[in-house]
């Protein structure tokens, strides 16, 4: 018998080649696509902290005036109430400065108006569909004994910036007034 010896320093064949670039490619073809997914939340992410920032400065800046100022009415221009338990989309209050300052909800948006200025609060990027104040204790020192208080909501949601991503919040806070709720006689 003949001694055969086989050459065992075989190559990669054509196919395994073929099936190694197929699993290689599938790998990075997913990867690539949850990397995508991570760079768009991570934007959406920044673009609503951004706007959510934006917003609470608004609401810093209203609640300032109402902690600072008096004579607190439920309500804008017309009919104007010291004290609404069932909330409205106006209040008026005169500021530290002695303006009387109305905020209240126009177009989507918060506006500030003093005298015949009239101003947004709220941002472009920002839809608020609802704002609702709820006055407390703004009646005259002697026939009420609770201080003055603004309870305030907003409900809304940020511009669509992209295509599908928007989001909605929901806001509340309180105000109450600084100055000790005296009787003005």
């Amino acid at each position: 018998m003949r001694n055969i010896q086989h050459n065992m320093k075989r190559g990669f064949t054509v196919v395994e080649i073929l099936v190694a670039i197929l699993v290689f490619f599938t790998v990075v073809g997913v990867s690539m696509g949850a990397l995508l997914a991570i760079v768009n939340a991570n934007t959406k992410a920044q673009a609503v902290s951004n706007i959510m920032n934006n917003l609470n400065f608004a609401v810093d800046a209203m609640t300032r005036d109402f902690r600072l100022g008096t004579d607190y009415l439920c309500g804008g221009t017309g009919i104007e109430l010291p004290d609404c338990s069932e909330g409205n989309s106006a209040v008026t209050v005169t500021t530290q400065k002695g303006i009387r300052t109305t905020y209240q909800l126009t177009g989507g948006k918060i506006y500030k108006e003093f005298g015949i200025t009239s101003r947004p609060v709220s941002g472009d990027d920002v839809v608020i569909t609802k704002l609702t104040f709820f006055v407390a204790g703004a009646a005259a020192a002697p026939s009420d004994a609770v201080q003055p208080r603004i309870v305030i909501i907003i409900d809304g949601h940020t511009s669509s910036f992209q295509a599908g991503v928007q989001t909605s919040f929901h806001i509340q806070t309180t105000a109450s007034q600084r100055i000790f709720d005296k009787e003005n006689s």
